[in-house]
């Protein structure tokens, strides 16, 4: 796995701070709503991450992640908004 950073100014949850509460392996994908939205699709469930990193955001890609629920955003964007505390690509 190759990481990727995922802290970003003030959010909490930067890098492993607190306990991840999803998480899973998932395929990164781009729909072109109002602009784009970058997602993580796995098997159960489609996540709308606020702090995907630059480097990850590459549609095909696999990644393994955890992240915390931030059921206090909203967007336009599908899915289940996370923000991510780990990730990696999935190289093979």
């Amino acid at each position: 796995l190759r990481g990727g950073r995922c802290g970003r100014g003030g959010m909490v949850a930067a890098c492993g701070l607190l306990e991840p509460e999803s998480g899973g392996i998932g395929t990164i994908v781009f729909q072109d709503i109002e602009g784009g939205c970058w997602l993580i699709d796995t098997d159960t469930e489609d996540y709308f991450p606020v702090n995907l990193p630059q480097n990850l955001q590459v549609a095909g890609i696999q990644v393994q992640f955890e992240a915390i629920s931030r059921i206090d955003l909203s967007t336009f964007c599908p899915g289940r908004i996370i923000e991510i505390t780990w990730i990696g690509e999935i190289e093979g």
